[in-house]
């Protein structure tokens, strides 16, 4: 699994919401950007989500982290994020709009 950094992609399900992710230190870097750990993608704002309507809501943060972290590395104590980072989103119907990462800005450094 390769190593997520703040330059990956996360969207929600919906394709056009982009979750605004923004690593919380910035001394471990690939390619001049920061690794991203536990929990850089909880409660991020997402824009662009294109479900507007009558009976329904935009995707408009990250309300859980499901998948996605090392069990082996830590930065500073917190689990390593990788491209298998993914979650659910304030989406309607709750709890069932997931989002994940849909471009790795990186493809060389991997936790195994």
């Amino acid at each position: 699994m390769l190593v997520a950094t703040e330059k990956d992609v996360l969207r929600c399900a919906h394709v056009g919401g982009v979750v605004d992710v923004s690593a919380r230190h910035r001394w471990i870097r690939i390619n001049g950007s920061p690794v991203l750990v536990r929990p850089d993608a909880l409660g991020r704002s997402i824009t662009g989500c294109p479900m507007v309507g009558a009976t329904t809501k935009p995707c408009t943060s990250t309300v859980t982290v499901d998948t996605g972290y090392s069990q082996f590395v830590r930065i500073d104590g917190s689990a390593m994020g990788l491209n298998t980072l993914s979650g659910f989103t304030d989406g309607v119907p709750p709890m069932s709009v997931l989002y994940s990462i849909t471009s790795n800005y990186q493809s060389w450094v991997s936790e195994r």
